[in-house]
């Protein structure tokens, strides 16, 4: 066909025929993911929602409660409390301490000493806690030492009652949000909380509270509280210095769930020994996980938007189900 007949045919198509070819066309390249100027229409993956990792069934003793250290649980006698390094009791009873040492502990006492690492020493007995692996060794002070590599932990174990508070152990709910490389399904009926860039979701009927200041002493983390609290704001003091006196490090550490949204430039959490960082995927978001012992059974999750940064950071009940929908639903926007 000659040029001249090529022409003919456009213009017996006329303006219509020729809007109608443009939609075919534009209809088609979207189709298959290209724009009309050629690029590539971007689209972010998607994952189907999975199964929530659960944790194996206990049969907590009687009168004990939930306490995370990292990624152990251990459930403690009521009457248990917690010192950290600088508290150290001589002798020591029923008690847990945070730290490797304690420079005036005597020889006597029932304890067990906690600490975030688990490199088992050449010719530890291999043994099986629970559902979980241990290896012993004796150590040159008082009692027994168990390294406990799949939760990052060494315990040490003075005393019988002791030795029988530390056959509680098992993987926390940290231990089962860091296992978490899909999403679960958010609850329909939950509702949308937003700060600075980023929004979660929560159940509905959690109170939300527009405050600046650290509530780990006053409430965020205090298991008794409900309904459970959405805090969100900076904090405008060092978290170390908001306890009052005589303020119990144990409640700290028990299991409670919440939500706090920050903005920072700088890791919200105080961090310290045996912090755990990780990067997870789920449904095309890169999320960055940072979580400390000593810091409570908190997981900091750090959402990018841009050239900034926003923080969640999720309290973590003694059920995960709840915080491993609230991690799938955080992000930007």
């Amino acid at each position: 066909m000659t040029a001249v007949g090529r022409r003919s045919r456009a213009r017996r198509h006329g303006p219509l025929g020729a809007l109608v070819c443009s939609i075919a066309l534009a209809l088609v390249l979207s189709a298959c993911g290209v724009s009309a100027t050629g690029q590539t229409a971007a689209s972010r993956p998607t994952q189907p929602a999975g199964p929530p990792v659960t944790l194996p069934a206990v049969n907590a003793p009687k009168d004990s409660f939930a306490f995370d250290y990292g990624q152990l649980r251990l459930w403690l006698p009521t009457h248990w409390t917690a010192e950290n390094e600088t508290g150290c009791l001589t002798p020591l009873h029923d008690v847990v301490l945070l730290a490797d040492a304690c420079p005036h502990a005597g020889s006597h006492g029932t304890y067990l000493r906690l600490s975030p690492r688990a490199t088992p020493a050449a010719g530890a007995t291999k043994l099986t806690v629970g559902h979980t692996t241990v290896y012993q060794t004796t150590t040159a002070g008082p009692g027994i030492r168990w390294s406990v590599p799949s939760l990052q932990v060494t315990i040490q174990i003075v005393g019988a009652v002791a030795r029988s508070v530390a056959r509680t152990l098992g993987p926390s709910s940290l231990h089962a949000l860091l296992a978490l490389h899909h999403p679960v399904a958010v609850p329909a009926a939950w509702k949308t909380v937003r700060y600075d860039g980023i929004h979660a979701r929560v159940p509905a009927h959690w109170q939300v509270v527009h405050q600046l200041f650290w509530l780990t002493c006053h409430g965020f983390l205090n298991p008794g509280r409900r309904p459970p609290l959405v805090l969100l704001g900076d904090q405008d003091q060092d978290p170390s210095s908001s306890c009052p006196s005589g303020f119990d490090p144990t409640t700290q550490l028990r299991p409670t769930n919440g939500l706090w949204l920050s903005s920072s430039n700088a890791p919200f959490l105080p961090g310290g020994a045996g912090t755990i960082t990780a990067t997870t995927h789920l449904d095309g978001r890169t999320l960055t996980l940072r979580s400390t012992p000593s810091d409570g059974p908190l997981l900091e999750v750090i959402v990018r938007h841009g050239p900034r940064r926003t923080v969640a950071v999720i309290a973590l009940g003694t059920n995960p189900t709840t915080a491993e929908a609230i991690l799938t639903s955080v992000q930007s926007g």
